[in-house]
């Protein structure tokens, strides 16, 4: 299914000191559609089992997986559980409006949601609460031992510390949320990260044999240093169902899927998981940058995801996502989610001056040594 040559133990040509700390970056305002939108839940957190269920918490409720995934399979990155404060948002254009309804954002203080238009007149929230220390939705103890374990405590919006509402109309209102905010160096930084993919040569294809889908379980194994993989679909969206897909690799190692043309990526009742084998949650880039990309080119229903980024850096793309739960980062024109919990992967810092870096999607790009 994957065929390879030898990677190239290449640094990428450009680094992503700006998009580093974001989970969710938002693009471009499409159609006077809501740049980022959130329902449900939290992000710079999971508060949660793994996989979530709807009876750790007193009243119920949260992104319910656990009888929808396929068993999470060992040799696997475990999952991060509590609150990292990894949940800091860009909006990058000067309309583009955000809406979080009943969502926790847990965020460092010092950048939170960052937004380029100038007033509060974009912020469509409504029960969203930034770093609550009551924790809504939910308080969370985890089972040692037993990431599918753990209790909590249900939080309501009236039991939320009310002087944390993102709300425009709370009280004080806007919290955690900056506007005004000039994001050109993030935007050129991003061009050129797509002008560089687009062109790096294709280290090996992932063939799905033409119908574009993978539903048993799969492990795909990288060659040391960068990979740069191209999905052949035969035409066909790229679709992972009802099964695990995990990317193997070492400390080190790093790869970039390409989504082809017009192709989209699709998850259904599955997991994507980087390995233990040592590249962590620092290698693994999904990507869709051609200049006839539109429309939800990630759309995700039911999935864990652990230690992988999804980029969409072409035209009018959207990432959609409903019931998913782990570590990630999302960058695209439009983000809407539903019924999440995720944090953002770790990033490293550099190993030394000389190497160059992909840091924006919790991810690093190194030599490899002798």
């Amino acid at each position: 299914m994957l065929t390879a040559g030898p990677a190239t133990a290449v640094d990428l040509p450009f680094d992503s000191d700006e998009s580093n700390p974001y989970l969710i970056i938002a693009l471009k305002e499409l159609n006077g559609n809501t740049d980022v939108a959130t329902n449900n839940f939290e992000l710079g957190a999971n508060k949660a089992p793994v996989p979530a269920n709807t009876s750790f918490i007193n009243s119920g409720g949260g992104p319910s997986l656990d009888s929808s995934q396929p068993p999470i399979p060992s040799g696997t990155l475990p999952f991060f559980q509590g609150i990292d404060y990894s949940g800091n948002i860009a909006i990058t254009d000067p309309q583009g409006e955000f809406e979080l309804q009943d969502v926790g954002v847990y965020a460092d203080p010092a950048i939170g949601i960052q937004v380029a238009a100038p007033n509060d007149s974009v912020n469509k929230s409504d029960n969203a609460f930034f770093n609550d220390p009551n924790q809504f939705p939910n308080t969370y103890i985890p089972a040692p031992g037993n990431p599918a374990g753990g209790t909590g405590v249900d939080v309501n919006p009236g039991a939320a510390d009310q002087s944390t509402r993102i709300d425009a109309d709370g009280s004080p209102g806007n919290v955690g949320v900056t506007y005004g905010v000039d994001f050109t160096d993030l935007l050129a930084e991003l061009d050129n990260a797509r002008t560089i993919i687009n062109a790096l040569p294709a280290t090996g294809t992932l063939n799905t044999g033409g119908d574009g889908k993978i539903d048993s379980d799969t492990t795909l194994v990288l060659q040391p240093g960068l990979n740069v993989i191209d999905i052949d679909t035969g035409g066909n969206d790229f679709l992972v169902q009802d099964a695990n897909l995990v990317i193997d690799g070492d400390d080190g190692d790093f790869v970039i899927f390409r989504l082809q043309g017009d192709d989209n990526m699709l998850i259904s009742n599955a997991n994507i998981l980087a390995s233990d084998g040592g590249i962590g949650d620092q290698g693994v880039l999904f990507y869709a940058g051609g200049s006839q990309n539109s429309g939800a080119n990630f759309s995700f229903s039911n999935a864990l995801l652990n230690g992988v980024a999804f980029w969409s850096l072409g035209n009018e793309g959207e990432i959609n996502i409903s019931n998913a739960q782990g570590c990630t980062q999302l960058v695209a024109d439009i983000v809407d989610m539903d019924n999440v919990r995720l944090t953002r992967c770790a990033a490293p810092e550099p190993a030394s001056a000389g190497v160059m870096t992909l840091l924006s999607a919790g991810l690093i790009a190194r030599r490899r040594r002798a």
